[in-house]
């Protein structure tokens, strides 16, 4: 037990009493046991995916999404992915008296009970460079009817420029603009090449007003709606 905690990251504290020792937890999680056990199943979940993916195999589960009710889908997993500490799943899925949706994402922190395998049904295979767009996202998410885009985004301080550069948001980021105050200016500009999608904008919104969208025209008042409903809140 004491083994199992420590290798999650939890402290536990050797006590001396007489010839027994006892350990203690020390920490602000209430039920580290708990989230122990959720770790362990959320890796199940991926070691048993990585291997139905690999046999061609169709599996089912129940999926409850954060914002719809759950339901009991038969799904064609094929891609693994990591974003933002979550584990995700992209393939077909197919719900009874449904067209079967392809690029569906299931975050594994979301599946309920077991994975079965469904061996009496055929697996359906990704098509042909099917997800070469992954290569060109921020998270997971692909919107429909989204193009490819050269987003420019200026950094108010040096700061905030040596963050956004030395963490990239894409692999497609480059420096365009370097902070210069012989040249009268302070700021800092860097350009990506990426699919728009909430996750990006998310990310930016979490550089505050020091990080500015410069273009294009439609991505920059994406990005000033969001801020207008933010307003809205306070």
């Amino acid at each position: 037990m004491v083994k199992t905690l420590n290798d999650y990251g939890y402290s536990v504290t050797p006590i001396q009493r007489g010839r027994n020792t006892d350990y203690q937890y020390f920490g602000t999680d209430r039920d580290p046991l708990k989230n122990i056990q959720f770790k362990a199943k959320l890796q199940d979940y991926h070691d048993k995916i990585i291997s139905y993916i690999g046999m061609e195999k169709p599996i089912q589960f129940e999926y409850r999404p954060f914002d719809r009710k759950k339901m009991e889908i038969v799904f064609h997993p094929h891609r693994l992915m990591e974003y933002n500490g979550r584990r995700f799943v992209i393939g077909v899925s197919e719900r009874e008296g449904m067209k079967p949706m392809r690029r569906f994402v299931v975050a594994l922190d979301r599946i309920k009970g077991e994975i079965k395998r469904m061996n009496a049904i055929e697996y359906i295979p990704p098509k042909p460079d099917e997800y070469s767009y992954l290569s060109h996202l921020v998270g997971v998410t692909f919107e429909e009817e989204a193009e490819l885009t050269k987003i420019v985004l200026r950094a108010h301080d040096r700061y905030t420029f040596g963050r956004i550069t030395t963490k990239p948001m894409h692999d497609s980021q480059r420096v365009i603009c370097t902070p210069n105050w012989k040249e009268g200016h302070d700021y800092g500009d860097v350009e990506l090449i990426v699919y728009p999608n909430n996750e990006l904008v998310g990310q930016i919104l979490s550089y505050g007003s020091m990080l500015e969208v410069v273009e294009p025209l439609s991505f920059r008042e994406r990005v000033a709606g969001e801020l207008k409903k933010m307003l809205e809140r306070y």
